[in-house]
């Protein structure tokens, strides 16, 4: 080599031949090439990076949760086996009394009563289970007599002897004494104001029960512990109740209430003076009041609301009446927001679908037709695709947090465990920050109160499907008010037998029914346009004598 390349500091080989300007722009294309390959390279190992980790945390909580409901499902065969062996023990030792043969108990009649015991059965499980109307049941049997004829000893009841059968057993069971615990849990709620009256109900529940069968509770598990009717409820007058039905059946270790004014100041009270009662929050209430306050923030709602609102009146009586969103409820929880949501994402789905034969069909209209109806009803809803799926995240996590507690109770380790369950997606929402931050809050305050490695009852359903039912029973009533029937109640939450029917015949009369609803009611209102209308006929026929006598 050349002292003078030695000197430049450029050496070149025998295999360079080109000048070393061309070969400088060669070497800096291939720098630039290798750089951007590199960083595309190290973009990928990244994204790879972030993938495994999200397939990690998932498959970590996929792991967790199928543990989990194997656990669940051993547990669920061994409780099935055991009610199996407790079905077949009452089949055996109730044999006849349910489905088996008829036995001369079912076709006698109780003591000063013509019908049999079969008809009065018959009469109070169609009238309770199937929703059959008084009239109705008497319809029925008219028609199994004429289809049966004289094979089986049916007579037919006028409808308000069904109904005084109906107050007596229910009137009998709410006398009947309870024997007193010590491990009650009391449900109390009203039912809401039909006429100028409502109903405290208060169901109680043995909480060593609820230990081994977590979960919701059904009408058998419960028993009615108190009734009463009133047209003014105050927290004391609800404070003076408690602690009369304390008395008689002793004092609970749990009371669940939806926190209504006059319930919430009533089980305040009544805890002062028994601070080792836990007073919990039912979990459907308390999610309804914050998904409101959620979306009541939410100008965004309110707007959605509106649309639907006037996609209804367009679309209801239009060639696509089978598009319209779900009506507005007052009373509907949630404020609607699960059958809103679920309503918008079906139909953005339609919306993207690319073939509109199906719907074009539906619509007695041609593919391009049909696709510009779709975009002039139901085109707004583009403008509320991320609202819709903060919705739909809101709605999965009310209902993650329902199944949790009223499928396995309400303990100190919910909170994390309902965390721990919630999908990736919803938890990285952050414009759920603040109402996950609220249901935390409130798992975590609940839980508190119940005793380390228990699991007490965190819902109320039993008492609002309860009145579900005596709502039914009031649709068919020409009433129009709470009243004696709210006697009802007590019978939806027992295994109508014709032991206990014949029981509560003979112990309750007529008279009894007629004393409590005098005592608890008063007139109702249908006896006061009877009294109403007597008066004024009378008025009419003696002024009618008058006339002709003048």
């Amino acid at each position: 080599m050349s002292p003078c390349a030695w000197e430049t500091g450029v050496v070149l080989g025998p295999e360079f031949k080109s000048s070393p300007a061309r070969l400088a722009r060669l070497f800096r294309r291939s720098r630039d090439t290798w750089k951007e390959r590199a960083a595309a390279k190290q973009r990928a190992v990244k994204k790879l990076r972030i993938t495994v980790r999200d397939l990690t945390e998932s498959r970590d909580h996929w792991k967790d949760v199928a543990r989990q409901q194997s656990q669940e499902i051993a547990a669920l065969r061994a409780q099935l086996e055991q009610t199996r062996e407790e079905l077949s023990a009452a089949r055996r030792t109730q044999e006849g009394s349910c489905g088996g043969q008829l036995t001369p108990a079912d076709l006698s009649a109780p003591t000063g009563h013509r019908h049999s015991l079969l008809v009065i059965r018959l009469c109070l499980l169609w009238y309770l289970d199937a929703h059959v109307s008084l009239r109705g049941v008497s319809e029925i049997l008219l028609s199994l007599v004429s289809i049966l004829g004289d094979s089986l000893p049916l007579s037919l009841p006028y409808h308000q002897t069904v109904r005084s059968w109906l107050l007596r057993c229910g009137l009998f069971l709410l006398r009947r004494r309870v024997p007193p615990r010590d491990d009650w849990v009391w449900i109390l709620d009203h039912t809401i104001r039909i006429g100028q009256k409502k109903c405290l109900l208060i169901l109680g529940a043995s909480l060593d029960h609820l230990q081994a069968h977590p979960g919701a509770l059904e009408h058998h598990q419960v028993v009615v512990l108190d009734l009463c009717v009133t047209a003014h409820s105050t927290g004391v007058d609800i404070d003076k109740r408690l602690k009369d039905l304390a008395r008689r059946v002793g004092v609970p270790k749990q009371i669940v209430a939806d926190h209504g004014s006059d319930l919430s100041k009533g089980v305040r009270l009544f805890q002062a003076a028994n601070p080792v009662m836990a007073d919990t929050y039912d979990v459907t209430h308390k999610l309804a009041s914050l998904v409101k306050a959620e979306l009541e923030a939410d100008p965004r709602w309110a707007e959605f609301l509106r649309y639907c609102t006037s996609s209804l009146f367009q679309l209801q009586q239009s060639r696509g009446a089978f598009l319209t969103p779900p009506g507005p409820r007052s009373l509907e929880r949630y404020l609607n927001v699960d059958r809103h949501t679920e309503w918008a994402c079906r139909m953005l789905l339609l919306l993207e679908m690319p073939d509109k034969a199906l719907v074009a069909e539906l619509l007695a209209l041609d593919e391009e037709e049909a696709s510009s109806f779709l975009e002039e009803k139901l085109g707004w809803l583009r403008d509320f695709c991320h609202e819709v799926t903060r919705y739909g995240h809101l709605v999965e996590a009310v209902k993650r947090t329902e199944e949790e507690v009223k499928n396995h109770g309400l303990g100190r380790q919910t909170a994390a465990r309902l965390w721990q369950q919630l999908p990736v997606q919803l938890r990285r929402d952050s414009s759920l920050e603040g109402f996950f931050r609220s249901v935390k809050g409130y798992l975590k305050e609940e839980g508190s109160k119940v005793p380390v490695g228990q699991s007490w009852l965190g819902t109320s359903d039993v008492i609002e499907s309860l009145f579900g039912k005596y709502k039914s029973f009031l649709e068919k009533s020409p009433e129009g008010e709470v009243g004696a029937s709210v006697l009802a109640l007590p019978l939806l939450t027992v295994d109508l037998t014709a032991e206990l029917i014949h029981e509560a015949l003979l112990r309750v009369s007529v008279q009894d029914v007629r004393s409590w609803a005098n005592d608890y009611l008063g007139p109702s209102i249908l006896s006061k346009v009877c009294t109403l209308s007597a008066a004024v006929d009378q008025a009419t026929h003696a002024s009618s004598d008058d006339t002709v006598s003048g």
